[in-house]
């Protein structure tokens, strides 16, 4: 057992905000933490009890999916989560950009050959703005050159969607399976099996 501030106080921390959560009724817990961690010293300076498996930050937030169905709004300044933002049940990846926060969720039902959704997020209103269909099984999602861009592993395609109309303007096909995409020096990188 950890004493002084240790695990055990960790996981007090861990689910402080969570208490009337409605899925916590349903026997789902957020999962994990967020730590901030100086980089200097390598410490973690604050724990912030909401965690999942993707993360995204921009001046003034950290957005972090909680593993239930969740986007968590952390402002940064505080160490606290300051909004939960229903999303998809399941969240694969996760980006800052062009005027929103976009998450994929690979399937949006349960047959392997439905397509997925791309959601956008409202960052200053909180609330979910749109899902747009896109190809099946999208796992990467960057922003940049004017564009969100998604990784479809299942149609070894990209979608490339124009923030301002919400709508999928291009699919790229470029064979085998797209997993994850990164925008710059002018050009979409992607990583492929």
């Amino acid at each position: 057992m950890v004493e002084g501030g240790g695990l055990e106080s960790r996981r007090a921390e861990r689910f402080r905000g969570f208490e009337s959560h409605p899925r916590r009724s349903q026997g789902r817990e957020p999962h994990g933490f967020t730590w901030r961690v100086d980089p200097a010293t390598g410490a973690v300076t604050a724990t912030i009890g909401v965690g999942g498996y993707t993360i995204s930050a921009v001046e003034g937030a950290v957005w972090v999916d909680n593993g239930i169905g969740d986007i968590a709004r952390i402002d940064p300044t505080r160490n606290s989560v300051t909004a939960l933002i229903k999303g998809p049940a399941f969240v694969a990846r996760m980006a800052v950009g062009n005027g929103g926060v976009w998450v994929t969720e690979p399937q949006s039902g349960l047959g392997r050959d439905e397509s997925g959704s791309l959601w956008r997020i409202d960052a200053s209103r909180q609330t979910v703005a749109r899902t747009i269909p896109v190809g099946r099984s999208p796992r990467g999602v960057a922003t940049g050159a004017g564009a969100v861009w998604v990784a479809n592993t299942l149609d070894g395609t990209i979608s490339r969607i124009d923030p301002r109309t919400n709508k999928v303007v291009a699919t790229i096909k470029i064979g085998n399976t797209p997993r994850a995409l990164a925008v710059a020096y002018g050009l979409v990188w992607v990583t492929v099996d």
